[in-house]
């Protein structure tokens, strides 16, 4: 995972306080004193690693709110259903090895919407990616993407509730995805009218039909699955949307 270092975190810092005595205590490696050093990690939102400079241990905090993103009411609503959602997937058993999302340890709506989370050792999916790029490897990569597919399917198949899927409500979706991509004018009104035609001959095959609604991820980006020993996928994302298969 990358990072940059940062500084430290001043002491005068409320965060300071609030990762020492409200987060840091409910994991093992808790300190009376403790002082973090700061790096700044990638991800789409304002996401940094705490590491205790006297026991080591490291937290994740993810900042909704910033100098980027400034609607403070939307940053709130989106911090609540991540954090919720993530202790939701736990709730399946979606835990330990080898399908792991990551711990919430604390959220705050005070400190610019901030998430804070465990912190997991691995590689990330846009690391091997690049790697077999550079190198070559490309066993590796599928070997990795095996282990994501199991990943996917367990977090599918966990969820399934037994109801068909209704599909039009995806048909609906994606005019609005093609819809916004003609106002941005990514696609032309040819190309947008080969996608209507492509999503009425989804439409009209009985298989689409046939399946039961299920979570699915919904931010399954790079970024977002890092991969551990063997067939360990661990995900820091769960949006957890109801979807068909």
């Amino acid at each position: 995972m990358n990072r940059i270092y940062l500084g430290r975190l001043s002491e005068h810092d409320p965060l300071h306080g609030y990762l020492q005595h409200d987060i840091q205590s409910q994991i093992s490696g808790a300190s009376g004193s403790s002082g973090y050093r700061v790096f700044r990690l990638n991800g789409s939102n304002d996401v940094y690693l705490y590491e205790d400079r006297n026991t080591c241990t490291k937290l994740i905090g993810k900042f909704f709110l910033s100098s980027r993103k400034k609607d403070a009411v939307k940053a709130a609503l989106r911090l609540t259903r991540e954090f919720d959602n993530l202790c939701m997937m736990r709730d399946y058993g979606l835990t330990g090895y080898p399908h792991h999302i990551v711990r919430p340890l604390g959220r705050n709506y005070s400190m610019n919407a901030l998430l804070v989370t465990e912190y997991c050792e691995g590689e990330l999916l846009s690391e091997v990616v690049l790697e077999v790029i550079r190198n070559g490897d490309h066993g590796k990569l599928y070997h990795k993407l095996t282990a994501l597919a199991y990943f996917l399917s367990a977090f599918h198949n966990r969820t399934a509730i037994g109801v068909g899927v209704e599909f039009h409500e995806e048909c609906d979706y994606m005019d609005r995805l093609i819809d916004k991509l003609r106002k941005i004018w990514a696609i032309s009104g040819d190309e947008a009218n080969e996608l209507y035609w492509l999503r009425d001959q989804w439409r009209n095959q009985p298989r689409m039909w046939q399946d039961q609604k299920v979570l699915v991820h919904g931010d399954a980006t790079p970024e977002n699955f890092m991969f551990g020993n063997g067939l360990q996928v661990i995900s820091f994302e769960s949006h957890g949307e109801r979807a068909a298969t």
